[in-house]
């Protein structure tokens, strides 16, 4: 099959990929070996990040009730939080820097945010946001040559976020003092899979970027149209019920398609359609769905994920469905995504996949839409898988960082990320549900599934798509 031989050609270049990635982790490990220390435990007080100011504690180890993360009381007299950004409006949103004059419910949570860290720890945040982004690995590895302390925090594109850790230029985060990345409000796969064979942890995320979930892989469908078919049920029952499989939706695909009204050409302007997608949406996530990654860590070792025969019957399964009448795909540019997403909101379209946050798209509209997790591939799969988009977010500390800056930090990074997890992303939740006219109850359980299915895969992140492709 031409599928399998493109994934076994696929396989090799990982191999080559696993041998460049593990040398670049040991020669960030050369020198002395520090022993973790963010394990949450620390001396101090409790620090309200949450806007409610310094309350003394006394024991300060940390308790499974206590509602935040256990920090020390610091006054940083107007010291200067310094943040290095990309600057891409899409995903600039984690941080907001200054209050914007027409603020929605999630800018005002997060300009709050920082005004409430501002005002328990002293610190004055600025930003230098960086454009093009992909110039921005070279500009770390020289500042990490050449001055300790240029910047605090490093927010870049998932992809070029690799290329920094991987040309020696960033600090390892395990090594901050205050950081709890047990923790909830960082994301476990994000700290598992991004870690190195040596247990260093140079990015990560969680809920200190609310765009961790916003660039999750998700699909959207239709309720209107599902509804009119009356011995269909509405995917969420599959979904609760742990039978949300890639057959499953192809026969939710196959069957609306066959009694949608409308024009069954293949013009996505005017045709009607079960699916519609493109190459950097379905064909990214469709290898999530059997539970693999192209690149995962098993054993405490980096593998390469793609030797289930799981992953060989997807491909070919996927690839099956897209070329199928029902279904709109394109392999071009974004304006092919666009025309796909006018399709869906004109309601021409049963399911459309896409990142979350492009539900912002269908604000104002009256489609009448829902949510799901990507379907699993079968009944043998644990569980479902959100990818995120190379496109998302991660964070960073360089490497000449001090070890007194490390710990102011360390400080700031776990008060941005319990506060994101306390007040950000459940107003981001009901932000994406205010964008349908019809709200319901499933599609708020849809999105914590999400959001705790969360999947990261550093080979991807590396620029490996085998989907792509294989089904091109």
């Amino acid at each position: 099959m031409k599928e399998r031989k493109l994934i076994t050609r696929v396989l090799l270049l990982l191999l080559a990929l696993v041998t460049v990635f593990t040398m670049a982790a040991c020669n960030q490990g050369d020198g002395e070996q520090k022993e973790p220390t963010g394990n949450g435990t620390t001396q101090g007080t409790q620090n309200g990040s949450n806007g409610t100011g310094s309350q003394p504690t006394g024991d300060t180890t940390t308790d499974p009730a206590d509602e935040g993360p256990v920090l020390p009381d610091k006054d940083y007299s107007g010291t200067e939080f310094k943040i290095l950004s990309r600057n891409c409006q899409e995903y600039l949103n984690d941080l907001y820097i200054e209050e914007q004059s027409d603020p929605t419910s999630v800018e005002r949570a997060l300009y709050a945010r920082l005004v409430n860290i501002t005002d328990a720890y002293g610190v004055v945040f600025s930003m230098d946001k960086r454009e093009p982004y992909n110039e921005m690995p070279q500009l770390t590895s020289n500042v990490s040559k050449t001055g300790t302390d240029v910047y605090d925090v490093v927010i870049q594109h998932a992809q070029r976020s690799v290329d920094m850790m991987t040309n020696n230029s960033l600090y390892n985060l395990k090594d901050l003092p205050y950081n709890d990345f047990s923790a909830e409000w960082w994301n476990q796969d994000a700290v598992n899979e991004l870690s190195t064979t040596h247990g260093n942890l140079y990015l990560t995320t969680g809920d200190i970027s609310y765009m961790s979930v916003g660039a999750a892989f998700v699909m959207f469908f239709n309720k209107d149209i599902v509804e009119s078919v009356p011995e269909l049920d509405m995917p969420y029952q599959a979904v609760y019920d742990d039978e949300w499989t890639f057959e499953v939706f192809e026969t939710y695909v196959t069957t609306l398609y066959s009694n949608m009204n409308g024009s069954k050409t293949d013009d996505i302007a005017t045709g009607s359609f079960g699916y519609a997608t493109w190459i950097w949406n379905g064909p990214q996530q469709m290898l999530y769905t059997t539970g693999e990654k192209t690149l995962r860590v098993r054993d405490d070792k980096r593998q390469v994920g793609l030797t289930s025969s799981n992953v060989n019957w997807a491909a070919e399964n996927y690839r099956e469905l897209v070329k199928t009448s029902g279904t709109a795909y394109f392999e071009s540019n974004k304006a092919s995504d666009e025309a796909l997403t006018n399709a869906f909101i004109s309601g021409r379209v049963a399911f459309y996949d896409a990142n979350l946050v492009d539900a912002s798209l269908f604000k104002g509209t009256e489609l009448n839409f829902g949510v799901l997790p990507w379907p699993k591939y079968d009944d043998d799969v644990e569980g479902f898988h959100s990818a995120l988009d190379a496109g998302c977010n991660l964070y960073s500390v360089l490497r000449n960082t001090t070890d007194a800056n490390a710990e102011r930090i360390s400080i700031i990074l776990e008060a941005l990320a319990y506060d994101g997890y306390k007040n950000v992303m459940p107003l981001y939740f009901d932000t994406i549900l205010s964008y349908q006219y019809l709200k319901d109850e499933e599609s708020v359980d849809m999105l914590h599934i999400i959001r705790d299915s969360l999947t990261f895969d550093l080979g991807y992140f590396m620029g490996m798509m085998p989907f792509m492709s294989a089904i091109s």
